[in-house]
C-alpha cells in the first residue's frame, strides 16, 4: 500500500459553463482554485466541459442524470501522474443533485485518476 501522507491530493475543478460565468461575472470555482493554489495544492485542469446547452436547475434527480450522460471527457493524463499517481479530490461550487461530479468521477476513474473524493462549496437542499 502507498503511503499518501506525505503529498497534498491533486484538486481537480468541475469546468464552469460559460453563461454561468456570464451571468454571475466571474467563475467561482477558478477563484477557488486559485487560492487552494496559493495554499499549496495542485491543482489539475483534465476535465473537458461536454455538456449541452440549458439550464438544469429546474431539472429533476433522473433528468439530471440523464443530462450527464458523456458530460465530460478528460484531458490526456501527464505521464509522471501516470507513473505515480496521488489522490485527487474532485471539487465544484454547487452539489444539488450529485449527477455532475458522479459524471466527472467516473470519467477520470476510466482514465486512471486515483480520485479518492470530491467537494463541494455549497450544497442545495433536496425537496
Amino acid at each position: 500500500m502507498v503511503n499518501f501522507s506525505h503529498c497534498k491530493p491533486i484538486l481537480i475543478p468541475i469546468p464552469s459553463r460559460r453563461p454561468s460565468i456570464k451571468a454571475r461575472g466571474f467563475d467561482p470555482l477558478a477563484l477557488i482554485s486559485r487560492h487552494l493554489s496559493r495554499a499549496g495544492y495542485p491543482i489539475a485542469h483534465w476535465l473537458i466541459d461536454q455538456r449541452a446547452a440549458g439550464r438544469t436547475k429546474t431539472l429533476g434527480t433522473a433528468d439530471r442524470k440523464n443530462a450527464s450522460h458523456d458530460a465530460f471527457r478528460v484531458r490526456p493524463i501527464p505521464d509522471h501522474y501516470v507513473r505515480n499517481p496521488i489522490p485527487a479530490i474532485v471539487i465544484d461550487d454547487v452539489a444539488t443533485s450529485g449527477t455532475t461530479l458522479t459524471a466527472a468521477v467516473s470519467q477520470l476513474l476510466l482514465s486512471g485518476v486515483h480520485v479518492t473524493g470530491c467537494a463541494a462549496i455549497a450544497g442545495t437542499r433536496k425537496l
